[in-house]
């Protein structure tokens, strides 16, 4: 069963950099056990920065063990529409929702005395294989899986976009382009060359010219060889046509078997034209050999050709399709907290029951359910405030802070309950720091 424990940990995940500009928001995050004997997770949330984002949009739930690093998606999961369950998690409006998480279908009967859980919005995703990125269900600038989206030249983040017999430029600037070794930058350019500029260390697209991070923000990026490598062996492919279009259906194998993406059919662009549009043509992030100046890995799939990769000159126009690491990662997430699965409240126990922004600024309110414990006028006592940064999948500890670094605004016992109002002095502690994200952790003991 659950482990009992006797302390309590919350938090909040702040962003200390700027958010994705357009991007969509959770905000105003609250969790709470649904009931002290099942491990039912109610959190509610509200959703903004939809209006004009591109494609479509879900709510996840991901979680970490405690000592891992490793984010694992929450899959008995289910958006609540009042009092009835819906399957599909996609978000189309702003406003409040309500999300509700089977913990204990997802995790069994394990001895976790804390989680992480982290809510967010983001498009929609899907993993193929174990530790494998994310993948997504549409191209950039596509409104659904079948359709082609912006086409691209190697390093481009601009985007094109075919209207009639013409090459249109996503920002409007170019109305007639042409996909021609003049007009991509990185074609006939050597690896040295390359490197003072476009290229990492890694032979791959650097950031700043890699248009899956430039066009959706967050940790999405291009995906390199080795994982076009890791698609073929992990995955199926079998060609179909829908909603008139050809494509593949790209399927997991094994425990990933019903999660799948369609890459449609679109072809790629050349000089003016369309060219080869039964073929599935996709860049990745990848150069494609260290004494080339003109070539880069992509996608080449048609049922004519044996193989699913190929080489193509950087100033042909390509589709994209976007992966986002396995794992915790930017995102689009402005707010999450720690839960402790339990749920239970007996003798001596404690547990969360909610967790919120309560002001302007950081001000947080807890509301701590406890069972057999007497509740003194000192509890704001016990409060302790951590730190802990989120970088790449890592998380560090940063110790303890006293009581002088976070300001006890109010601790009341109500009802048998405690609601703490905290204000932590997060300038004078951190100064300006470069993590993405990092975790207020909030310690109760008695």
């Amino acid at each position: 069963m659950f482990k009992k424990v006797g302390f309590l940990v919350v938090a909040f995940l702040a962003n200390v950099l700027s958010v994705f500009a357009g991007a969509p928001q959770v905000t105003d995050v609250v969790a709470k056990m649904s009931n002290s004997w099942s491990s039912l997770v109610e959190v509610t949330c509200k959703v903004s920065g939809l209006d004009g984002a591109e494609g479509k949009y879900r709510l996840y739930v991901e979680w970490i063990a405690p000592g891992s690093s490793k984010a694992q998606m929450a899959k008995s999961l289910f958006l609540m529409d009042g009092g009835c369950k819906v399957d599909e998690l996609s978000v189309a409006a702003n406003g409040e929702y309500k999300l509700l998480w089977n913990a204990r279908a997802d995790l069994g009967e394990v001895e976790y005395e804390n989680m992480i859980v982290r809510v967010s919005i983001d498009r929609e995703k899907v993993q193929l294989w174990e530790d494998g990125p994310y993948w997504a269900t549409t191209n950039i600038g596509a409104e659904n899986p079948w359709s082609a989206g912006l086409y691209f030249w190697w390093g481009d983040t601009i985007g094109y976009k075919r209207e009639g017999d013409k090459w249109v430029a996503a920002d409007g600037l170019t109305l007639d382009f042409f996909f021609k070794g003049g007009n991509a930058p990185t074609y006939n350019k050597s690896i040295n060359q390359l490197k003072e500029e476009w290229i990492s260390s890694t032979y791959i697209l650097r950031s700043k010219y890699d248009a899956a991070q430039v066009k959706w923000g967050g940790d999405w990026r291009m995906f390199t060889k080795e994982e076009l490598d890791a698609l073929v062996d992990n995955c199926s492919w079998e060609l179909i046509t829908t909603n008139g279009i050809s494509g593949y259906i790209i399927s997991g194998k094994g425990q990933f078997g019903s999660n799948s993406v369609f890459l449609p059919c679109v072809g790629c662009g050349y000089n003016e034209k369309l060219l080869y549009e039964n073929y599935a043509c996709y860049w990745t992030s990848s150069i494609y050999s260290q004494s080339d100046s003109q070539f880069a890995w992509r996608i080449y799939k048609n049922t004519s050709v044996n193989n699913t990769s190929g080489y193509c000159m950087r100033y042909y126009g390509l589709p994209i399709r976007p992966v986002q690491s396995s794992v915790l990662g930017a995102g689009c997430t402005s707010e999450g907290f720690l839960l402790d699965t339990r749920g239970v409240f007996g003798d001596g126990d404690i547990g969360i029951e909610s967790f919120r922004r309560v002001a302007s600024g950081d001000v947080f309110e807890l509301v701590i359910g406890v069972g057999g414990v007497v509740l003194g006028d000192d509890v704001a006592e016990g409060v302790i405030l951590e730190v802990i940064t989120v970088e790449g999948g890592r998380i560090l500890d940063l110790g303890e802070f006293s009581a002088d670094n976070v300001e006890i605004l109010s601790a009341l016992v109500d009802n048998g309950k405690i609601k703490l109002v905290v204000k932590p002095k997060i300038n004078d502690d951190l100064g300006v720091i470069g993590y993405n994200h990092f975790f207020f952790r909030i310690k109760a003991r008695w």
